[in-house]
């Protein structure tokens, strides 16, 4: 993934980015840093949709994601 694709989503519809990262399963790539992108897009979006696929990430094997994860959460939590 690019840093032009993440850019691209942020203009989006936030409720689509969600869906959008979700199903093309950028919270499961092998790269730890597509995984905090797609933390950050989601954190981003204001969409509440986005906690639930966030705290999976909770137990991320890599200490950034894990932490953006919960940063996020926070973030749509308000």
């Amino acid at each position: 993934m690019t840093a032009e694709f993440f850019t691209s989503i942020i203009s989006m519809d936030p409720a689509m980015i969600a869906t959008l990262l979700v199903e093309i399963g950028l919270l499961g790539d092998e790269q730890w840093q597509v995984r905090i992108a797609a933390v950050d897009a989601l954190g981003a979006s204001n969409d509440g949709r986005a906690v639930e696929p966030l705290r999976r990430l909770l137990r991320d094997r890599h200490e950034v994601v894990r932490g953006g994860a919960e940063a996020a959460i926070q973030r749509l939590s308000r």
